[in-house]
């Protein structure tokens, strides 16, 4: 699930109307000697920005920095409506191509929208800051510190608008360090805009209306296949900044941003143990996370996805049990979470597909005198019930729905005890109030479940109002039974309007 910028084939497309986009480019003092060069983007016409699906319109040399750096002016003539975003990159290399370790920014927060048939909107103006940061606007820095195959990967450091399993979830900026630069090394995000200021569209809206929620991540490509035709996110590592999420002021600089991948903070602590499995794990990917909430709350274990503290791949190869190591966790008390994702959808390892740990109400401590926590035994089935949810009637603030599947024990008429269930966070886009898709409950040992399924149908991120006001079934509950890690289905179909 890369969410990082990929860009297209440059298109260079003259133009000669007065119509377009014109600013300054700001250069910091690290690029003396360095070409500059500016570029436009062509972006889809609503939603969070997705660069991977951009179209280069055009890109100018702007100018040649000097050794204090510089300011160039630059024009975009547009003769297409849409929406655009500006950037600019450092031609470290001087070949007009954007390549991995080109100092790069682009104005991903500031999308601008054209119509040159309009006078009110046919023109616009908007610096672009490379190697610094406007007065208004927030540098961050830190230390990237990288095990050895991180270090032989590109890695990409990122701040996310939102917690990174979050749907929707975009980089407000983003920079690349290439594969072989050390195991140490800083890195600075520039003008990173203010916290009051930043903004994006929740569900069901087209203009920007939810405070950010800034969150610093990094993560290394390895195997240097992620932008290929077959990438396998599944070897990936990553680092979540221990400071997120992240307040920015204006004109601040924030010192000390450090990412860990791969690497042990000597201040901070770990978890370590064996998952273990009830049947071998032959065509799955196994993907654990540490998350701050008690997953036996009321709301989903992932609802609030802000709160994942850690990311880890496990290799599993047809093995009935896999050892693993989660670095550099902030101490405090956590949960552990697992996601499984069939080999056949790779791109699929998040939420989706989730379920927490068998450890009950018993949390994860690590305290200044004991760091560390070694030896934990994480059992994880490997039975699936997997089907479609189809909905009706349903306001439009509802954005997702937690599939849950509930051995005999936590089953009670009319609500539960979830200690021990496993659930998927099903997300729905819904036209109308009415919407289709498909989950998958992974970790089923082997036993009967009686299934339900209970709607967001407020929008607020998680399910208390549901809780409290009823469990929607589909009809009388549905049971399955999983024997040596087999799979089943269960459909269900609700009518919100009517209750279930």
């Amino acid at each position: 699930m890369r969410i990082f910028l990929v860009f297209a084939a440059i298109v260079a497309l003259a133009g000669c109307t007065q119509t377009g986009i014109s600013g300054t480019v700001h250069v910091g003092s690290g690029e003396n000697g360095v070409a500059i060069v500016a570029f436009l983007l062509q972006v889809s016409d609503s939603g969070a920005i997705d660069l991977s699906n951009a179209v280069e319109i055009s890109q100018l040399v702007v100018g040649t920095a000097g050794k204090s750096g510089g300011t160039f002016g630059y024009t975009f003539d547009v003769l297409t409506a849409g929406r655009y975003v500006v950037g600019a990159y450092a031609d470290v290399h001087d070949d007009r191509q954007l390549t991995g370790d080109d100092p790069l920014t682009v104005n991903l927060d500031q999308p601008i929208t054209i119509d040159p048939s309009s006078s009110k909107t046919a023109s616009a103006t908007q610096d672009i800051w490379i190697g610094m940061s406007a007065p208004a606007r927030t540098t961050i820095r830190g230390t990237l510190h990288l095990s050895a195959t991180a270090a032989a990967s590109p890695v990409y450091v990122a701040l996310l608008d939102r917690g990174m399993l979050v749907q929707g979830v975009a980089a407000i900026q983003e920079i690349s360090v290439p594969a072989g630069s050390g195991s140490e090394v800083p890195f600075a995000l520039y003008n990173v805009p203010a916290s009051a200021d930043c903004k994006y569209a929740s569900a069901g809206s087209s203009l920007p209306n939810t405070p950010c929620s800034l969150h610093l991540i990094a993560q290394a490509d390895v195997g240097n296949d992620d932008n290929s035709t077959t990438p396998n996110y599944a070897n990936d590592l990553y680092a979540l900044s221990t400071l997120n999420p992240i307040t920015t002021k204006a004109g601040q600089e924030i010192q000390g941003a450090d990412l860990w991948l791969g690497t042990q903070d000597p201040k901070l602590g770990s978890i370590s143990g064996t998952a273990t499995f009830n049947a071998p794990l032959s065509t799955l990917q196994l993907q654990l996370m540490v998350l701050t909430p008690d997953p036996t709350a009321t709301a989903p274990v992932l609802s609030n996805a802000s709160d994942v503290e850690a990311i880890l791949n496990v290799p599993v190869a047809s093995m009935m049990s896999a050892n693993f190591t989660i670095p550099s966790l902030k101490l405090g008390t956590h949960f552990l979470v697992a996601a499984v994702d069939d080999s056949t959808a790779p791109s699929t390892l998040f939420a989706q597909r989730v379920y927490s740990t068998n450890n009950k109400d018993t949390p994860i401590a690590l305290t200044a005198d004991q760091k560390d926590q070694k030896g934990l035994e994480f059992p994880l089935g490997v039975g699936r019930v997997s089907g479609t949810v189809d909905v009706t009637g349903a306001p439009k603030t509802m954005s997702f729905a937690v599939v849950f599947a509930l051995p005999p024990a936590d089953f009670v008429p009319g609500g539960f005890t979830p200690d021990t269930q496993r659930e998927a966070v099903v997300p729905m886009t819904l036209t109308n109030g009415s919407g289709s898709a498909s989950y998958v409950v992974f970790g089923l040992e082997d036993n009967t479940y009686t299934m339900q399924l209970i709607p967001d149908v407020n929008g607020d991120g998680d399910l208390n109002d549901e809780y409290q006001a009823k469990q929607i079934f589909n009809g009388d509950p549905p049971t399955v039974t999983i024997n040596g890690g087999g799979r089943q289905q269960s459909d269900f179909t609700v009518d919100i309007g009517s209750g279930g």
